[in-house]
């Protein structure tokens, strides 16, 4: 098959687990554009977190964010498409958090609000203590103390995700049923301890679906990479699709490959296996 657009996932995908990009990944990505295959990263990230690892690559297609909330070319910062949760369901969410006393944070496309100081250090004491590569742009963050405040912050925000911190993995799931019955949003975990909230069929496959409709690429085409449930959207959607080794359950299940883990320069090795030799796949 010839493929024209390769999607892949940042965490646990195309970072390994101090948050640095194999050479070896680098390296086959930069051959794939040169020959004219579209990159792409979908990530579940705001989309300022990925510029410098954009720029070290060389990619300089638009960037996926907030699981397919966003897309924007951070070269020109032209952006494309942004879905915003509605104001009638991102209040109805933030209430069911503050009543049931749970802290979150919020983005838009620029900075992130969140309920507790906590909650801010967490992400922070993670990034700073896991992945050793510093970033030149990082998010901005408006501390709510007072969380009844949110409506006249918040709420006036074109806010394209929120995030929830929580250890523990079955209280993890409870939240996770209970927001949706909620409805109008869509939730998914993109780690053991994270739950990403987003506009209601808002995902990575949505997203890239319209991407490579702009591009004239079909579904066949296209090859697409990950490891958590955030990603099963456009596993599921891609013409072949490629579970990391250190992928969840579910993604394997769902892919037509498994590579190797992150740490193991896994994307580098199930390209190479695709596009140049692909007898045995």
């Amino acid at each position: 098959m010839n493929y024209k657009l390769v999607s892949i996932d940042m965490d646990g995908t195309l970072l390994d687990s101090q948050g640095m990009i194999a050479k070896e990944n680098v390296a086959i990505i930069r051959q794939l554009i040169a020959q004219g295959v579209h990159v792409v990263i979908c990530t579940g990230r705001n989309d300022i977190l990925v510029r410098d690892y954009a720029r070290e690559i060389g990619i300089v297609a638009p960037v996926i964010g907030c699981n397919g909330a966003s897309v924007r070319d951070l070269s020109t910062d032209t952006l494309y498409v942004l879905n915003a949760i509605p104001p009638a369901d991102l209040t109805n969410t933030m209430d069911y958090l503050i009543k049931n006393n749970i802290h979150w944070k919020a983005f838009d496309l620029e900075k992130g609000y969140a309920t507790h100081q906590a909650i801010i250090d967490y992400t922070t004491n993670f990034f700073n203590n896991t992945y050793s590569k510093a970033l030149t742009q990082d998010i901005e963050y408006v501390l709510i103390d007072d969380p009844a405040r949110y409506a006249e912050t918040v709420l006036q925000k074109q806010i394209i995700k929120i995030v929830l911190v929580q250890e523990d993995p079955e209280q993890l799931l409870a939240v996770q049923r209970n927001l949706k019955a909620l409805g109008g949003i869509d939730i998914y975990r993109s780690s053991h301890a994270y739950l990403d909230i987003v506009k209601k069929d808002v995902s990575k496959g949505n997203a890239l679906k319209q991407f490579a409709e702009k591009l004239g690429i079909t579904r066949e085409e296209i090859v697409a990479i990950g490891d958590s449930e955030n990603d099963l959207s456009m596993i599921q959607y891609a013409g072949f699709s490629v579970a990391m080794g250190n992928a969840e359950e579910i993604i394997k299940k769902n892919s037509d490959f498994i590579t190797s883990t992150n740490d193991e320069a896994g994307v580098s090795k199930a390209l190479k296996k695709i596009f140049f030799d692909s007898s045995d796949l």
